[in-house]
């Protein structure tokens, strides 16, 4: 009966999770789940897939077969984790997620994240639908709060001639693509580091498409930066060749951007060996980088706090687990944590490219991030490599006894002073359990045999101690 109640809650369970993170809101949604989850199954959505984006996607029929299983696997993703939903009677099918799917893996094919993970909704019209915040009629639309707009007689007429330098589908997608970055904490890392160059290369033609000069853009570009962005897609797409004639720097570093180059069907659109060199050997363009720097202003978590978590949480409790084990005292550890924090501020302009640029983010990043792990590191490597072994002896002046109450009973321990205060730091050096104190102490001259060896950096560890009692010499 129990192990009824468990697979019973196991099934709950992961409907629960089917219904509510993968969004499945109806049986068909259900069932292409369990046939993405079975190899039969899988290769039957697949062959699927291939006959719809075989009679739809002229993009998707250019590319190799290697080429075409990465794009239904990125369609599959993102049909599988978005909720498509028909308006004014629209009924979704098959086709239809396929569709706008496939927009989106065209413009993203290049990149590594075609997820488009802040857009958790689609929501289809038969046509041009109206809009209470824009009060007007709207033909689509990508909203930054989660939500694609789709007319889909619109978004058919995009796809009816594919050099009129207008579809909705892929403007829509670049609009998400920009949102993604902006709003989602998910995205594409090569898109993030060179989106704001690519919009500095573009912004002289914007600005001139803008003061109303004609351009061989589509004159709804200069409208604003975004919308310029999103005919510059449609351009790129549907007229490749004649957009890289006409604006050879905007489409070059719009092909570094996305990864891609829309002349080359022939070898899946991937940049042509050698592109990066072709485009800066002639002194007339506008040069792209050897090396793509990351950027980090779009990042909600920077790597950094990573190194600042592990040194507060980790480090720093390492650092006391260590202090008796190796004998350093609290002036090593601010030398230490002083040249470690004065090393990050002189590299302040390394790690100024890396994404750390206020001030006290780099302050915070040098002392509680670097130093500990710095100074652990120190410690934990002198501990483990050492030179070798030292015994000395130290006569006890004094020592002062207490109890513990342990699960096997009461263990008596005793706390011994030494002569000139040796050890006064390093309590557990100077701590003996009962047992081990020689009987009739009293009557003894005790002293503490304390076994050290020299580390890698040149701190005495802790490695053993015991007693070494002698008779009291007697008085005549």
């Amino acid at each position: 009966m129990i192990l009824l109640e468990i697979l019973l809650a196991l099934v709950i369970g992961y409907t629960f999770q089917l219904v509510f993170v993968q969004k499945i809101r109806s049986f068909n949604d259900l069932k292409n789940y369990f046939l993405y989850l079975l190899p039969s199954g899988r290769k039957k959505l697949w062959k699927q897939y291939d006959e719809l984006l075989t009679a739809n996607s002229d993009f998707y029929n250019t590319l190799s077969g290697e080429g075409k299983d990465i794009f239904i696997k990125k369609c599959s993703q993102f049909i599988f984790d978005k909720r498509f939903i028909g308006m004014e009677g629209l009924v979704i099918t098959d086709e239809i997620q396929i569709r706008v799917a496939s927009t989106a893996v065209q413009v993203t094919y290049g990149l590594s994240n075609s997820a488009f993970s802040h857009y958790h909704t689609v929501k289809i019209f038969p046509e041009s639908f109206y809009s209470k915040f824009h009060n007007n009629y709207l033909k689509g639309g990508a909203s930054t709060s989660g939500t694609l707009y789709f007319s889909w007689k619109d978004f058919e007429f995009g796809f009816s001639d594919p050099g009129d330098r207008y579809n909705l589908g892929l403007h829509e997608m670049a609009h998400a693509l920009r949102f993604q970055l902006k709003h989602g904490g998910d995205f594409d890392k090569r898109f993030a580091s060179y989106s704001d160059h690519w919009e500095e290369i573009a912004l002289p033609e914007f600005e001139s498409m803008n003061s109303g000069n004609s351009s061989f853009l589509r004159e709804y570009g200069g409208t604003n930066l975004e919308e310029f962005f999103a005919v510059c897609i449609e351009h790129f797409f549907e007229v490749p060749v004649e957009f890289k004639k006409q604006l050879p720097d905007i489409f070059n570093h719009l092909c570094f951007l996305l990864n891609m180059d829309p002349t080359r069907p022939h070898d899946d659109y991937k940049l042509e060996p050698g592109f990066v060199e072709s485009v800066n050997i002639d002194e007339s363009r506008m040069p792209l980088p050897l090396k793509l720097k990351r950027a980090y202003q779009y990042e909600t978590w920077h790597w950094s706090f990573n190194v600042i978590m592990a040194g507060l949480f980790i480090m720093i409790p390492v650092i006391f687990i260590m202090h008796g084990l190796v004998l350093f005292t609290g002036t090593h550890v601010l030398m230490i944590f002083t040249t470690a924090t004065s090393l990050v501020m002189f590299l302040r302009k390394f790690l100024l490219e890396k994404g750390i640029g206020l001030f006290p983010h780099l302050l915070m990043f040098g002392m509680v991030g670097v130093s500990p792990v710095v100074t652990a590191a120190l410690f934990v490597s002198n501990y483990y490599i050492t030179t070798g072994h030292i015994e000395q002896t130290y006569r006890v002046r004094d020592l002062r006894a207490y109890s513990v109450e342990k699960p096997e009973g009461v263990k008596s321990f005793y706390i011994l002073s030494l002569e000139n205060g040796e050890f006064q730091e390093y309590e557990n050096i100077r701590t003996i359990p009962g047992e081990n104190m020689p009987k009739r102490a009293w009557e003894s001259v005790i002293y503490l045999k304390v076994t050290t060896s020299k580390g890698l950096w040149g701190w005495d560890n802790f490695e053993d101690h015991s007693f070494i009692a002698f008779p009291k010499p007697k008085t005549p």
